[in-house]
């Protein structure tokens, strides 16, 4: 195993949902685990919230969910993602799928190709503008599928702007919020309604109207002042060290040059890996427990950190590029900062070939 790694620690993971189901109360709750559960690992990570008892689990595409079936996973899962075509209903079906459908052309491949009767759900678009039927198309669609003998209404849902701006005057997710009720107010009882992400949990939207929360980001990335716990801790080592002289150069096109006499550590990370080239001259890691910045070009396979002021760094020694050492820490927060992007991106993009090591270890 490469001594590259991602830490992922399942005790944090595990507290940070207990958090979002407390906070979240009674209704429906299905957390994302697509796109790798953010680069988690799907697998694992579906297991451990299959344990702690959720409604549904939560992925885009339909491969995603045939992986998790693959790999044991009983409980309902939802694809959020779409048909790609008539080959989709059987896979679906062999593996108890259950489709979000978003338009009327996925509504005619399923009533033309399903072989029995299949619960999907449908998703309205109030406001997203990306997926999901109108409120007035809505609720032809819904009598359509009510009196469909293939197909049955198990759930609606939407999905929200900007959540996090609820208690603000002219919410836009609460027009969101009653657009979508006054859509689905002659539904039956006993139709799932979902609606609320990781931010309409956190901004009390469900503790207000209590519908059904489909949490992404903050399992794996909450904010620590609202008590979540860090999951993931990302590591690497010196691979080499070089003197380096001033008016000398660092990887390609030297963008960094020394202005005095500099030790440089190498180590053993890339852009392959996802420490991606925005963080070249701008990056930071973590040796000794102090940070040391990245300089140069970041390379494929490598990148190179100014050591000059740290004492005593040898040839495999342990850095940290995100987490904890000592007093220090870099969050997936900061990090995506560094790159002004979101922690999403930081999350999802570290790569396959960076091994996930799932502990358990004591939360703050």
């Amino acid at each position: 195993m490469r001594n590259t790694i991602l830490r992922v620690n399942l005790s944090a993971l595990r507290s940070n949902l207990r958090l979002l189901k407390k906070k979240s109360g009674s209704v429906f709750f299905c957390p994302m685990v697509k796109a790798d559960a953010y680069g988690l690992g799907a697998q694992r990570v579906a297991s451990l919230f299959e344990e702690e008892g959720v409604d549904a689990l939560g992925v885009a595409l339909v491969e995603e969910g045939v992986e998790l079936r693959e790999a044991g996973i009983r409980s309902p899962i939802l694809i959020f993602g779409g048909l790609g075509g008539p080959e989709d209903v059987k896979v679906i079906e062999e593996n108890k799928l259950t489709p979000v459908v978003s338009s009327r052309r996925e509504l005619e491949i399923l009533e033309s190709c399903l072989k029995g009767p299949l619960a999907i759900h449908l998703k309205l678009n109030t406001g997203m503008n990306r997926l999901g039927f109108s409120p007035q198309e809505f609720q032809e669609v819904n009598a359509k599928v009510l009196h469909s003998y293939k197909l049955r209404m198990e759930g609606v849902c939407t999905h929200l702007v900007q959540a996090e701006d609820w208690g603000r005057l002219e919410s836009l997710s609460q027009k969101q919020v009653s657009l979508f009720l006054d859509a689905v107010k002659s539904l039956p009882e006993g139709v799932i309604l979902h609606v609320f992400n990781s931010s309409g949990i956190l901004s009390g939207a469900v503790e207000q109207v209590p519908l059904g929360v489909r949490p992404g980001i903050a399992l794996y990335d909450g904010p620590s002042r609202l008590g979540f716990q860090p999951v993931v801790q990302w590591e690497s080592e010196v691979l080499a060290l070089h003197e380096v002289c001033p008016g000398e150069g660092i990887s390609y096109n030297w963008t960094w040059v020394a202005k005095e006499k500099s030790i440089i550590a190498v180590i053993g990370v890339g852009y392959a890996d996802g420490y991606r080239r925005a963080l070249s001259n701008c990056g930071k890691i973590l040796i000794k427990g102090k940070r040391a910045p990245v300089v140069g070009t970041v390379c494929m396979d490598y990148i190179a950190v100014d050591v000059t002021h740290i004492k005593n760094v040898g040839v495999g020694e342990k850095v940290v590029l995100l987490g904890t050492m000592g007093k220090e820490e870099i969050s997936v927060q900061e990090m995506a900062s560094w790159m002004q992007t979101i922690s999403y991106e930081i999350l999802t993009g570290i790569g396959k070939r960076v091994p996930r090591v799932y502990i358990e270890a004591n939360v703050r």
